[in-house]
């Protein structure tokens, strides 16, 4: 695939008397090139999407200023996207959309905003016209929250210890212990413990946790959401736009759930189900702390990061390990190493990334490092005249310090609707070497790395400015992850305990047991 490079038409040069390149301008193609590592943190948009809905209001004496200060910079801060974008995106032909004529039509519309609604809204239409993922803005009561400078050099401290296959303590500026200054009662995430995904037009529970709210009160995994907080979700259903592609639709509605589901610990929320008999049945859960380690990156509020695995036997008699984790984050790194480590000597090993919405994209070489004995590419970062390389760092030594041999048994990987960005990457990258065979649903297709940047009027901007492909060329933005062995879930599998997705990988497992060599289990000092 051709990588674009800067056009000089005078078509695509607007003039410098409408945008200026203010100091909100991105760096330079160079300077994004050394940042690239440090940007593919594309959950973001998730995480702060619903942080949005219970931000807490500012108070009535400084409100009234921010908001005239935001309605003064309106045209401004709709010239600074505009222009970032013109300047920072890796499609110098912009996805097929002629920018210079979106601008033209929508700046008289952001001219005219009346509100920080309405500009928002132009703003988000104007970003809607690429129709590409990690393209969104984050309110200023929101990002006021974070610096986005501080973000990044968080992450790129973060990366930088991960990706270095020479270090086995690595260290990260990301904080894993509790924050002293942690607001219980704002930014930190309750949860019932359970988990839904939208199937056949209805919310259903797909997974309940052992230790959740959610188990204690009986809920059971096949029940029908019907509704939150006395609020139908069949209405908020119809909300989505029929044209929207069905991937897409389903990411959505489980994001939608998400953030009424969640609250401060401690709250309460009801919700009405339809049990496995079709009968109605009212719940009052209570919302309990996020499991997980908290990883904090700067000021944003902390992330909680968790890591399952567990040794499972197929009929067969196949010893097959299974890793399910939430996130790409660093406080993951140690615990996915010790799992492998754990499950060395099993006949295969399962790594379940359904619901795993990304994270940091660079951990993807050190993961697939664990089953790979040479350097092999999973992909390139492209952007305007530079590109990255995503190759594998073989493991050679365990987290205690002995000599290992990479695994190489049969790996399987799971994915569904909710397995975007960095799960894409590595799950679209194993399957590309063919180092590992994928199962379940088609992913969303969300794969580009992001940055932020700060608006004129306190808002930021959260946009692509690469693009991904895997080493065979194949682009994941808008494609997703296609399984080799499509899955589907079903409400009567779920009610009977079945999961047809696993189900399939561990027989699969088991098929390659009986026909291929056992896997290495030795380990030495180095």
């Amino acid at each position: 695939m051709t990588l674009f490079r800067m056009q000089s038409q005078s078509s695509r040069q607007p003039p410098e008397a409408l945008v200026e390149r203010s100091k909100f301008r991105v760096a330079s193609g160079r300077k994004l090139g050394q940042r690239a590592l440090v940007t593919c943190f594309a959950l973001l948009a998730l995480f702060l999407g619903c942080a949005a809905q219970k931000a807490p209001a500012k108070s009535s004496k400084k409100k009234p200023v921010a908001q005239a200060q935001r309605l003064r910079n309106g045209i401004e801060t709709f010239d600074a996207a505009w222009r970032i974008i013109y300047d920072s995106h890796f499609d110098t032909n912009f996805n097929g959309v002629d920018w210079v004529a979106v601008r033209d039509e929508l700046r008289p519309k952001a001219k005219e905003a009346t509100t920080v609604g309405e500009l928002r809204k132009i703003i988000e239409q104007m970003l809607g016209r690429l129709g590409q993922s990690h393209m969104g803005l984050i309110p200023g009561s929101v990002a006021d929250a974070f610096d986005p400078e501080k973000v990044r050099e968080a992450l790129a401290s973060a990366v930088r210890a991960f990706s270095n296959p020479s270090r086995t303590n690595q260290q990260s500026a990301l904080r894993t212990e509790e924050p002293d200054d942690w607001d219980a009662g704002g930014s930190q995430e309750g949860e019932v413990g359970l988990d839904v995904r939208l199937i056949d037009s209805r919310i259903l529970v797909t997974r309940v946790d052992a230790d959740g709210s959610a188990q204690v009160a009986g809920v059971r995994p096949g029940w029908i959401i019907e509704s939150i907080d006395h609020e139908r979700l069949s209405d908020r259903l119809k909300k989505l736009p029929p044209s929207l592609e069905s991937g897409k639709a389903r990411f959505l509605a489980w994001r939608m759930v998400r953030s009424l589901l969640q609250g401060r610990p401690g709250t309460k929320v009801q919700i009405e189900c339809s049990n496995e008999a079709n009968k109605p049945v009212e719940l009052t859960l209570e919302r309990q702390r996020a499991k997980g380690i908290p990883a904090k990156l700067g000021l944003l509020p902390p992330l909680r990061a968790h890591l399952e695995s567990e040794l499972l036997k197929s009929p067969s008699g196949a010893r097959i390990g299974l890793i399910r984790f939430n996130l790409f984050m660093i406080p993951i790194a140690s615990r996915f190493d010790q799992a492998i480590d754990e499950f060395r000597g099993a006949d295969g090993i399962v790594i379940d990334l359904r619901g795993n919405p990304g994270g940091i994209g660079g951990m993807v070489m050190g993961f697939a490092g664990h089953f790979l004995r040479e350097r092999v590419s999973l992909g390139t970062m492209k952007m305007r005249g530079n590109e990255i390389k995503f190759n594998a760092n073989p493991r050679w030594v365990n987290p205690r310090g002995l000599r290992v041999e990479p695994f190489a048994g049969p790996v399987a990987i799971l994915i569904d609707g909710v397995s975007l960005s960095a799960a894409e990457i590595f799950a679209g990258g194993m399957q590309d070497i063919g180092r590992a065979r994928v199962f379940g649903e088609t992913s969303p297709g969300q794969a580009l790395p992001a940055l932020w940047d700060r608006l004129p009027n306190g808002d930021v901007l959260y946009h692509a400015f690469a693009d991904y492909l895997t080493g065979s060329g194949t682009r994941l933005e808008g494609r997703g992850v296609i399984p080799d062995q499509p899955v589907r879930i079903t409400r009567e599998d779920l009610l009977a305990g079945r999961d047809e997705p696993l189900l399939a990988a561990l027989n699969w497992i088991s098929e390659q047991r009986e026909s291929g060599p056992k896997p290495r289990s030795s380990a030495s000092r180095p």
